[in-house]
């Protein structure tokens, strides 16, 4: 794995959605890079800050918003002649494309209404009354239905509408206090709408607004912090506030499991690895992995938060999913979902800031707001120093990983850097392929019987009881150099 040289930015940056363009974001300019080579390919210059930039899901297209004029720009890679500028008199808040790469939802000031710009023919759709400025809006993964939490009259309502000319097919009201998002289930066939953390309810809608799941755990405390789809979409897993993530089962709409965080202390008894941080002060002070002993205890390290699950990211295969306690923020919980136990603990030093699986991999990368890139796989953990170019250091706090899994981005606020995979990452964790691989049958097997087990279980149960200006010097390609690591 190498990493790049320092690259300075205003904060902004994305992979094309078909891995071959990165946008970065420098002030008033927009540079497209080539994610294979790394060398600059197009450039727009603009008069003022660029506020958002997101590619269009056909990667042919990238919209720019200016919210404090009000204007969004779309640019075109294949054609920098393009031109195309939105002059939203109402405001801008937010922009988005819609699945057919061809229409820009913009959201206007005050979620006064949401207005649909058609590239195509140049007309325009209002929609009044959107919740939110950025959340609370789903596409149906076929993309041809759009649901939206609308608020209208003081109540929450979801609407659907066809993406075709967003025509309202279907509009009912929701069983909630405070709406906070939905999301469209991977077969389109349900949508999950979650309550605010202090009513703690999670309701599933038929797109027609039928009730086919409605789960409220515990009425005291803090309730539901975020909620994602497994990515083979068998398990909607929704993080509480109780210190529990729980995984529901999307063909029964049953509570399947209660990965608990309220660990404290660990023993032998557990089987399961925990991998601890430390700093070794020599002529130099350096970090190193050690496998913990046991009993070890896990400290709540910020004092007066409460243990909410708000981070979780689920592998390529939906085998693993790795958690975080926000009162232990400084562990990784990894669970293995075939047997639904916990598998390792990785402990640092400080607070983790971001942590991403590989997309086609058993990679997992995390960062903790310093100098160093931490990475896991299932059989080790280990560590490298990202060491800055420039005068001020790479205190990485995010992760963002291309598609492809061959290159990601670990960044601050105003400078990132760019690892990319080589073909000789591959030949030396072949070894831990050829594992993966074995284990992979294995929890193909166990996982499918699982899953086919609480179907049944849930069938049985229904009998009984009858879902782009020329490049100039300082826009010079990324240099990239080997890293070493540290296990």
């Amino acid at each position: 794995m190498n990493f790049s040289n320092t690259i300075k930015f205003s904060g902004l940056c994305s992979f094309s959605n078909n891995n071959s363009f990165l946008a970065i974001v420098k002030n008033t300019s927009l540079i497209i890079y080539s994610t294979i080579d790394l060398k600059p390919l197009q450039k727009f210059t603009f008069e003022t800050p660029i506020s958002q930039i997101e590619w269009s899901p056909d990667s042919t297209l990238i919209l720019c918003a200016f919210y404090k004029t009000n204007i969004c720009e779309i640019k075109s890679i294949t054609n920098p002649q393009f031109i195309c500028t939105i002059n939203e008199k109402s405001g801008i808040q937010y922009c988005q494309w819609t699945p057919d790469s061809r229409k820009i939802l913009i959201t206007n000031d005050f979620n006064a209404r949401m207005s649909i710009w058609s590239l195509v023919d140049k007309s325009t759709i209002y929609i009044n009354g959107p919740k939110f400025k950025e959340k609370g809006i789903t596409f149906s993964p076929n993309g041809y239905f759009m649901a939206l939490i609308e608020k209208i009259d003081k109540n929450d309502s979801i609407g659907i509408y066809f993406t075709g000319d967003f025509s309202l097919v279907c509009h009912f009201n929701i069983e909630t206090f405070d709406a906070q998002d939905i999301s469209w289930s991977l077969d389109s066939t349900s949508i999950a709408c979650w309550d605010s953390s202090l009513e703690n309810k999670l309701i599933i809608y038929t797109p027609t607004g039928n009730v086919i799941g409605n789960f409220s755990p515990y009425n005291n405390g803090l309730g539901i912090c975020n909620a994602k789809y497994s990515l083979n979409g068998h398990y909607l897993s929704v993080g509480f506030g109780d210190g529990v993530l729980r995984l529901y089962n999307t063909k029964t709409w049953k509570e399947a499991s209660k990965l608990n965080h309220n660990i404290n202390i660990i023993t032998q008894e557990n089987l399961i690895n925990v991998f601890k941080e430390e700093e070794i002060v020599g002529k130099k002070i350096y970090s190193k992995y050690i496998e913990c002993s046991f009993p070890f205890k896990l400290n709540n390290v910020n004092k007066g938060v409460f243990g909410e699950i708000n981070d979780f990211e689920w592998s390529f295969d939906s085998y693993y999913i790795a958690s975080k306690n926000d009162a232990i923020a400084n562990a990784i919980f990894i669970w293995q979902v075939n047997n639904l136990k916990l598998h390792t603990i990785i402990v640092q030093n400080k607070n983790i800031k971001d942590f991403k699986w590989a997309p086609n991999e058993y990679l997992l990368l995390i960062v903790t707001e310093n100098e160093k890139l931490y990475t896991f796989t299932l059989n080790q953990v280990s560590l490298c120093d990202l060491i800055s170019d420039s005068n001020s250091p790479l205190n990485a706090n995010k992760i963002i990983w291309n598609k492809d899994g061959r290159c990601f981005i670990v960044c601050d606020k105003k400078q990132m850097m760019i690892g990319t995979k080589l073909d000789n990452d591959d030949e030396e964790n072949k070894n831990i392929d050829e594992i993966s691989e074995n284990e992979q049958k294995n929890n193909l097997e166990n996982f499918n019987n699982m899953f086919n087990q609480i179907n049944q279980n849930f069938n049985n149960n229904n009998n009984n009881d009858n879902n782009n200006d020329n490049i100039n010097d300082e826009d010079e390609e990324p240099q990239v150099v080997p890293t070493q690591y540290q296990k």
